[in-house]
């Protein structure tokens, strides 16, 4: 079983869905619920602050996750789009996350999770891979929380930087962008066209 699998049978594929620009102009302009949460409380949405923007930090050069609204974005696609069945299942590692970060620095949880050694990533998803067949099967089985925060850091990590790529303020104001694209130019130095920079979508 490879990974792509064993996350979607885990309910962690929230974060392998790409954010198109269409559902962040959504996020921006729709109407929050009364609470102002679309899924995560307000205790699980200030860790999901704060774990993306260990993800994307504010640098001199360019603004944070958070700045962006990022964790705005995950709370609404979390709660509007991801199945009921992954919606606990996401509730489920956050809460992981949250008992871990009471004794543990964020930043040390999301590092700890993404920068591990390629066997270190092995061992974690031949775990997530057993556990996910034991579940299959009809037999008990238990994922540790190392490997919870794991899988859930990789799926966060995904979701954070598409949505940070998707936003406006990144779309308009850090990466190339022209409201009315001119002539389409085939085999063009990135470096020369644009600095470097990738073209906003």
């Amino acid at each position: 079983m490879n990974r792509r699998e064993a996350l979607k049978k885990l309910g962690l594929t929230f974060g392998l869905v790409a954010a198109g620009p269409g559902f962040m102009a959504a996020c921006a302009s729709a109407e929050k619920p009364a609470d102002g949460r679309y899924f995560f409380t307000d205790e699980q949405f200030d860790l999901l602050s704060s774990t993306v923007d260990v993800i994307i930090p504010k640098t001199t050069k360019y603004p944070s996750a958070s700045e962006v609204g990022v964790p705005e974005y995950i709370d609404r696609y979390v709660g509007e789009v991801v199945s009921l069945e992954e919606q606990d299942k996401i509730k489920a590692y956050m809460d992981v996350l949250s008992k871990k970060s009471a004794s543990t620095a964020v930043d040390e949880l999301v590092k700890g999770a993404l920068d591990l050694e390629p066997a270190d990533q092995g061992k974690m998803w031949n775990q997530i891979n057993s556990y996910t067949e034991s579940v299959n099967s009809g037999t008990s089985g238990s994922l540790s929380d190392e490997a919870a925060i794991f899988a859930l850091m990789y799926n966060l990590r995904s979701m954070t930087i598409g949505a940070y790529k998707n936003s406006r303020k990144v779309g308009e104001e850090i990466l190339v962008y022209e409201s009315v694209p001119g002539h389409q130019k085939g085999c063009v130095d990135l470096q020369e066209t644009t600095g470097g920079l990738a073209w906003s979508l």
